[in-house]
């Protein structure tokens, strides 16, 4: 990089742009057991969720529901609402992405029917000019949604 440029920048990103790999080291770290996956992000402005779920190719035949709802439960923290894919994504997060078993853990049909019940409770909302709460002890996302499998550690 050249001086100017370099100069240009501010602490922040600086320091961001030489340790990306060691944050990104430390962030996968914390994913617990279950993650035995790659990232995807940051997250950049205007990006979505049904973006980003059409962008992750699996070796198993999951839905970009399927994929939607498993990113949201693997990354509660990385949205603005962690109960409901409708909910903005954090700028600059990065996602966790499931593995194939933790895609379908909730099959196909489940999947479009939580996603379009999603859908619905987020036009509700929107319509009442209200935001989004996710209920109270709710484990972070999902909120009532039963697994019908899931991998085990």
């Amino acid at each position: 990089m050249d001086q100017a440029r370099h100069q240009g920048r501010t602490g922040l990103s600086r320091l961001m742009g030489h340790h990306a790999w060691l944050l990104t080291a430390i962030i996968l770290s914390w994913a617990g057991p279950g993650f035995a996956g790659p990232a995807y992000g940051p997250v950049r402005s205007g990006e979505s969720l049904w973006e980003i779920a059409g962008r992750i190719e699996t070796d198993t035949l999951v839905s970009r529901d399927q994929i939607m709802l498993a990113l949201l439960r693997a990354n509660p923290t990385a949205f603005a609402t962690p109960c409901n894919v409708n909910g903005a994504l954090r700028l600059g997060a990065l996602l966790l992405i499931p593995d194939a078993d933790q895609m379908a853990a909730l099959d196909a049909e489940r999947a479009r029917a939580e996603v379009a019940k999603q859908n619905r409770t987020w036009r509700e909302h929107q319509a009442r000019g209200s935001g989004l709460t996710c209920p109270a002890g709710a484990p972070g996302v999902l909120c009532r949604l039963k697994i019908t499998r899931m991998r085990m550690g």
